[in-house]
């Protein structure tokens, strides 16, 4: 199952060892820019055990689409605070 990096990148993993896994970006041409994966890099070497480390380019296909990845950060990041605090999470 692929994941997402806090600013939207997809990844793959696998486990590699006992030392870390293997991690492979699938950034989408066209939406994600350089300065995305270098984030994402620093992302999981920072929060990961990270063995090894790629980055597979993705043509856009059907579901790369920006709203599909869009949504997708959207709910890797959470509900909106606004909606936590009207759902009484969060007090006024």
């Amino acid at each position: 199952m692929q994941e997402l990096t806090p600013n939207g990148v997809p990844f793959d993993w696998w486990l590699v060892n006992i030392n870390g896994a293997g991690f492979c970006l699938l950034p989408v041409k066209g939406y994600h820019t350089d300065q995305d994966v270098e984030e994402a890099k620093r992302f999981l070497r920072s929060d990961r055990d990270v063995v090894a480390l790629r980055v597979s380019w993705q043509d856009p296909g059907l579901l790369e689409t920006r709203e599909y990845l869009e949504a997708q950060t959207a709910i890797a990041a959470g509900p909106p605070e606004d909606l936590l605090r009207e759902l009484g999470y969060i007090k006024p």
